[in-house]
């Protein structure tokens, strides 16, 4: 063969060398791992198979097996690489394979990383922003996927791609522990496998869209820090049972629920969340949803409280509060109007107030909690200078005064004392206003 024939097929030859060939190989915990340099200047490589890929490790003595964690950084030749990227078909035909780690600094997992892994059951991420991702977890076979069931999300994962796990029909617990979301739109769009999501003590955020068409999505665990959730975060997961809006939840999105079908709603914070546009539209306004007691004044006046107008008491209200009279306290001046925050003090069911121009809203709210109260069927009220010289009147759930006077002019220790005439649901107004003129505690009140 003459020289030039020879160039010839020197060139062909590499033009068709596989771009799975690797550099350099670390054991990592037992295990051989290969890599390929990215870029020299920036340190960067890719974890591939050390064979072509059709037999990716063909001729290894020993395929990656178990557990495996790949690190986020290597040491080879004196110089550190940052792994940025898992190559295509990198674990190919891994058959023993059965949980794997992927690091905070890689961005993209290439096609048919996990082909053929028939024992890989679960995949941690903590991948800070990973791209897009196509048929990664897909046999290069028959178009069959991994046997996935867990997926873990680090708390460092802050980007996801959409459509990420949608078509992992085996997935089962969904582990999410991210710390600052940024974008996980639609990573479970259409999935119809049931899953429970675990939501760890860390997330105090859900993303927006995040489970957007979740078909399969069953229940959600944990989440007593959740403080938002983002906007349609969880609209058409027609599978989901039971809502619950933590005690921690601040804010719920636009739509954030809509399109849902759940048995219950359930409100476990005394406070109302800021609350976006419509988020239960779609969900059947015969929907069970409970709140407790010191929330009702609250959620009578909210949008959600008028799209379920029939809420239920929760069974956290306390016992006295069941066995005793009901009285709704509304303390009116000149310049003092009704605010949508209650609270309970031992037996009375009390709507909270903001004060005058002298007395802000907790100041009055306070002063009321520590002098009126219910005993043996009366209201006890201690005259304080707050009260001193005020009128009363007591309502009853149709708008009636039942009982009406003037409190003492001065202020005493010892209570003033209003007898109730029945055990029932009153209004007591302090001050000469009524409150059925303003369309607030009244009919719609009633649970």
């Amino acid at each position: 063969m003459n020289r030039a024939a020879s160039a010839i097929l020197l060139l062909l030859l590499v033009a068709v060398s596989p771009s799975w060939a690797f550099d350099f190989r670390k054991n990592i915990g037992g295990t051989d791992l290969y890599f390929l340099v990215n870029d020299v200047n920036k340190s960067t490589v890719t974890v591939v198979c050390p064979g072509e890929k059709d037999a990716p490790y063909d001729g290894v003595q020993r395929q990656p097996q178990g557990r495996l964690v790949i690190p986020s950084e290597v040491q080879y030749d004196g110089q550190r690489y940052f792994v940025t990227a898992i190559g295509d078909h990198a674990f190919a035909g891994c058959t023993q394979l059965t949980y794997i780690s992927i690091p905070r600094s890689v961005t993209s997992i290439g096609r048919f990383a996990f082909s053929g892994c028939e024992s890989l059951h679960s995949v941690e991420l903590a991948c800070d922003s990973l791209g897009a991702v196509d048929v990664a977890f897909r046999n290069a076979m028959d178009g069959s996927l991994t046997p996935i069931d867990t997926i873990i999300i680090s708390p460092s994962v802050r980007v996801l791609p959409a459509f990420l796990f949608c078509d992992m029909e085996h997935l089962k617990v969904f582990n999410f522990n991210a710390e600052s979301p940024e974008s996980m739109k639609y990573i479970f769009f259409g999935l119809k496998s049931e899953t429970v999501i675990k939501l760890g003590d860390n997330v105090t955020e859900i993303p927006a869209y995040m489970c957007y068409n979740f078909e399969g999505l069953k229940a959600m665990e944990g989440g007593d820090n959740v403080k938002t959730i983002g906007e349609n975060a969880f609209v058409h997961c027609i599978n989901l049972q039971k809502i619950r809006i933590s005690p921690a939840v601040e804010c719920l999105g636009n739509s954030c629920f809509a399109y849902n079908k759940p048995q219950s709603i359930v409100f476990e914070s005394v406070n109302m969340p800021h609350i976006g546009d419509n988020p239960f539209i779609g969900v059947d306004k015969g929907t069970a949803v409970y709140i407790p007691c010191q929330l009702r004044t609250a959620y009578v006046h909210s949008q959600i409280g008028r799209y379920f107008p029939k809420p239920l008491l929760s069974d956290e209200c306390p016992e006295a509060y069941n066995r005793a009279n009901e009285l709704e306290i509304i303390y009116f001046s000149d310049t003092v109007y009704i605010h949508d925050t209650v609270v309970v003090h031992d037996t009375i069911w009390m709507t909270g107030i903001y004060g005058s121009a002298i007395r802000d809203s907790v100041d009055a709210r306070t002063h009321i909690a520590q002098n009126v109260w219910i005993e043996k069927n009366s209201v006890h009220i201690t005259v304080t200078d707050f009260f001193a010289g005020e009128t009363y009147s007591i309502y009853d759930v149709d708008g009636q005064i039942v009982v009406s006077g003037r409190l003492p002019e001065k202020p005493a220790k010892k209570p003033f004392v209003i007898k109730l005439p029945k055990k029932a649901r009153f209004y007591l107004t302090i001050g000469s206003f009524n409150p059925f003129l303003l369309d607030m505690p009244n009919k719609q009140v009633h649970i």
